[in-house]
């Protein structure tokens, strides 16, 4: 969260990436709550909610005005 926080302070965006594989698919409930864990710890903002695309949860997160 340090180097993403680094990036938003600079003015760019960060996207978050969770590749859940196996049996982990079951937990994708705990990985979107981990994935708003990692929004906060940035100090940023999510661009609406997290999107899920197959076994892939995205979120791109902005500087917190």
């Amino acid at each position: 969260a340090r180097r993403a926080n680094e990036f938003l302070n600079q003015g760019d965006k960060v996207r978050v990436v969770i590749i859940l594989r196996g049996r982990e698919n079951i937990f994708r409930e705990k990985a979107k709550e981990n994935i708003q864990k990692f929004v906060v710890l940035a100090n940023g903002k999510a661009e609406g909610q997290p999107v899920t695309l197959g076994n892939r949860i995205n979120v791109v997160i902005t500087k917190n005005n």
